[in-house]
Parts: C-alpha cells; sequence; structure tokens
C-alpha cells in the first residue's frame, strides 16, 4: 500500500506542475547479471542470478532558489517474488528533499529530507552506487560557499536509527563537516569530522573519525593522499575504545595517446588489531565508505579480514580501444596489517591478490553496457579459512538513463 501512494503522489505531483514547465523528469534502469564462483571450491558450480534496480526522479523548481526533488526507487532479484502474480512491493522512497539557496541572502544553502550524501573520496561517506539499493540519510544539510564559489563546508545531521523513545534511547545520529578548499592550485584540500553516537542502554557508544583528503593534478599527473582517525568508543565490537586508521596514497598518469591510456598505483592502510581480547579496537572501519570501487570488484574486503586490518597494493590501468569503448584492469596485493597465526603456529599477513577486467561499453547518450570479470589468488590466510582454489566472478550489467 506504501508504495502504491508514493508512485501515486509522484506522478500526480509531476502532471499538475508540468505545465508550468518547472519541471525536470529523470529515470534510470539497471540490470546486472552476477555468475558467483567466490567459494574457492572448483569443483562446485556457479551460483547465477540476476538483479534490476529501477529509479525515477521528479524536479521541482518553482521559483529561483528554491527547488524539490523526489526519487523513488524498486530494487529487486529476479524470481525472487513467490509467482509471477506476486507483488512485494519493493518501491520505496530513496530521495526526497528541498533545497533552498541563498538562505537569507548569505552564501548558504539548506537541504533538507532523504537524501544521498557523498563527500571527498568517498572513502568513509559514500552513496554506494554500485549496491542494488544504494545509501540514502534523513536530515539535513547546510553548505557554505566560500572564496567566490570556489570552496566550500559542509555541515550535516544525520539520524541513522529513530525509536521513538524517551530519552532518544536506541536512537543513532551522525553529525559531520566536510570542507572542500581550493587554495592549492588543481588540488582540493578536504578535511572532515564525524561523530557518530548512540544512547543505547545496552551499549551507548560515541565516536569520532578525522582526517583530510588532498586530491589534485600536476600536468599529466595525478594523485590523491588520504588519512582518517577514529577514536572514542567501538561501534560494532564494544563495548572497547576506539584507536584505529586508515592512510592512503594513489599516484596517475595520463598518457597522451588517442587510446587515451591511464596508469596508476597505490597502496593503502587499515590499522589492524592484533590482540582482540583486550580493551582496545584497532582496526580502522570505513563506516559509510565505498568498498567496491577500492579493493576490487569482487567484494572480498573489507569485510574478509577478521579484525586484522588490510594492506592493498594495487596497480591499475585502463585505456579507449575504441571511441565508445574503454577497458579497465586492476591488479590487487592483499595482506593483513597484524599477524593472522595459522594451524601450523607459524604467522602470516597474506590474504590473497586479485585481478580485475572490467569492458564499458557506450552505445549512445542513454544506454551503457558493461561486462566484468574477477580472479582472486588465495593466499596462506584465506586458504586456511575460505579454500584452496581460484575464485571467479562474472558480470554483465546494462545501464539506461533516461
Amino acid at each position: 500500500m506504501k508504495s502504491r501512494i508514493i508512485l501515486l503522489f509522484v506522478l500526480l505531483f509531476g502532471a499538475t506542475i508540468q505545465a508550468q514547465d518547472l519541471v525536470n523528469f529523470s529515470g534510470q534502469i539497471r540490470t546486472r547479471l552476477i555468475l558467483d564462483g567466490r567459494d574457492f571450491n572448483s569443483s562446485t558450480g556457479m551460483n547465477s542470478f540476476s538483479e534490476m534496480r529501477s529509479r525515477f526522479g521528479v524536479k521541482f523548481s518553482p521559483r529561483k532558489n528554491l527547488s524539490a526533488f523526489f526519487q523513488v526507487q524498486d530494487s529487486r532479484v529476479f524470481g525472487s517474488e513467490p509467482a509471477t502474480i506476486s507483488n512485494t512491493a519493493n518501491l520505496d522512497l530513496h530521495q526526497a528533499y528541498f533545497l533552498v539557496d541563498n538562505l537569507f541572502d548569505l552564501p548558504l544553502s539548506l537541504k533538507l529530507g532523504r537524501m544521498e550524501a557523498s563527500y571527498g573520496t568517498q572513502r568513509i561517506m559514500s552513496k554506494n552506487n554500485w549496491n542494488n539499493i544504494g545509501r540514502s540519510f534523513d536530515g539535513l544539510t547546510f553548505s557554505w560557499q566560500i572564496n567566490n564559489d570556489k570552496s566550500k563546508i559542509d555541515l550535516f545531521a544525520f539520524k541513522l536509527a529513530e525509536t521513538s523513545k524517551l530519552d532518544d534511547l536506541n536512537d543513532e545520529t551522525l553529525i559531520g563537516a566536510f570542507a572542500d578548499l581550493k587554495f592549492i592550485s588543481n588540488h582540493d584540500f578536504q578535511p572532515f569530522v564525524l561523530y557518530r553516537t548512540s544512547a543505547a542502554a545496552s551499549y551507548p557508544f560515541n565516536a569520532f573519525a578525522i582526517g583530510t583528503y588532498l586530491d589534485g593534478t600536476i600536468e599529466n599527473y595525478f594523485h590523491t593522499a588520504e588519512f582518517v582517525y577514529q577514536l572514542g568508543d567501538e561501534i560494532e565490537n564494544g563495548p572497547k575504545s576506539l584507536n584505529a586508521f586508515f592512510v592512503g596514497y594513489n599516484l596517475g598518469f595520463n598518457f597522451n595517446h588517442n587510446l587515451k591510456p591511464q596508469l596508476s598505483a597505490g597502496i593503502e592502510y587499515y590499522s589492524g588489531d592484533d590482540n582482540l581480547t583486550d580493551n582496545t579496537y584497532k582496526e580502522g572501519n570505513r563506516w559509510f565508505g565505498a568498498g567496491h570501487k577500492y579493493y576490487g570488484y569482487m567484494d572480498f574486503f573489507p569485510s574478509n579480514t577478521n579484525g586484522l586490518g588490510l594492506a592493498d597494493i594495487h596497480l591499475k590501468t585502463n585505456f579507449s580501444p575504441l571511441q565508445k569503448m574503454k577497458l579497465q584492469a586492476a591488479f590487487h596485493i592483499f595482506n593483513s596489517s597484524a599477524d593472522y597465526t595459522l594451524i601450523n603456529g607459524s604467522t602470516s599477513r597474506n590474504f590473497g591478490n586479485e585481478f580485475d577486467l572490467v569492458l564499458n561499453y557506450k552505445y549512445d547518450e542513454n544506454v551503457d553496457f558493461q561486462i566484468g570479470s574477477g580472479l582472486f589468488f588465495p593466499g596462506e590466510i584465506f586458504k586456511e579459512t575460505k579454500g584452496n582454489d581460484t575464485a571467479t566472478w562474472f558480470y554483465f550489467m546494462g545501464i539506461v538513463n533516461l
């Protein structure tokens, strides 16, 4: 019932204001076939399934400096409904907010409602677009434009959990500030602070993430330096104190050639916990950050580190063999940050290596196709915890943007 009301509201809203020529419609249909052989057992077959994400959005701009955006979404796996005449009511609001610019005649904007929120390199705040649902936040954002609109500071407050109990019992809140400063030529300097808190009676916590990004270009070179420090109370494995960090550096080069070749290399390091029985938790956590775009398309990390952290050394390249085609390749060497004790008593930090290959083809301005594959060669840790054989993974994806 809820999904029908949402859809009816959006359609009626769009039809009512269309005559005023103040409305813009947007839509996307994305389907993805996945062949999953990530069980590290070559004697078993591959699991196959198809997923689809459909979005429809309406932007209404009744006057200067005021707009509203509504976006409904359906996310499903093909064949997951009990019968062909069943309706599992997957439709929901992905975004619904209004935006006021030049608030009080100041270079200040207010966004209030349900919204995507991604910042910096999306290391700790991401919209998770690869996911078949994607991430949305409920709350508000203030954006302050400074330095002739070249720099800005965002302040936001999002409610992550609401139980409607007295004293906000079991509620969870995220408050943060992100700055995008452009005082260095061809670079963005992005310091930030996040505060995450819960008043849960069983385990209240207060956690902080403080860090910065530096991203920019120098002629044909491009590079990104990142640092995040987390402190306070551990969120997922408490009650413990939190003392963890992430540091990374990536350097790349764009070659002057008609194939548009690009080559990059980097190292990214999440601290690990060498003693899970003490009162301090030391493994870095990405919180709401992107994982798929950084730690291999097969998505083993950072969820399979066993608290040991992650050190990722990678080499990536891409080029365009045809005008509408782009080929991407990446090789990752994954190690833990803390020692893992093997069954024989020796220690290892070797999770394994992953190779990814993705082909993008832009059929026209609205339609894109992707074919991707991955191979994971298990190291000593994964051979004990996962299996001895090479894991495989493939996908085919079609995207139509309207």
